[in-house]
């Protein structure tokens, strides 16, 4: 995420360290936060730059969502079957 650097998730990043132990990455910064917060300021980084997989036509921005969750939970996915993981993000760009 290009945008990960940027002070508004640094912001997300410092208030959250604090508040739970975790095992989620934020892609582009070093450390780990609890899955919610990692998901919190990945799609905030990804929202940062809204053109990165906008569908001009609808005017949506999925990726940064759906994404996100699934960067959040990496770790509870680390077992998980890939195809059934890739799915269930299919579905969550189909329905946003």
């Amino acid at each position: 995420v290009g945008e990960s650097r940027e002070p508004a998730v640094d912001v997300v990043a410092a208030v959250s360290a604090g508040l739970t132990e975790g095992k989620g990455a934020v892609p582009g910064r070093a450390g780990t936060l609890a899955p919610l917060y990692a998901a919190f300021a990945t799609g905030l980084a990804a929202h940062l730059d809204d053109y990165d997989d906008t569908h001009l036509s609808t005017v949506i921005h999925p990726g940064a969502v759906c994404l996100a969750v699934l960067v959040g939970l990496q770790d509870e996915l680390a077992d998980a079957d890939a195809v059934e993981v890739l799915t269930d993000y299919a579905w969550g760009v189909d329905a946003e």
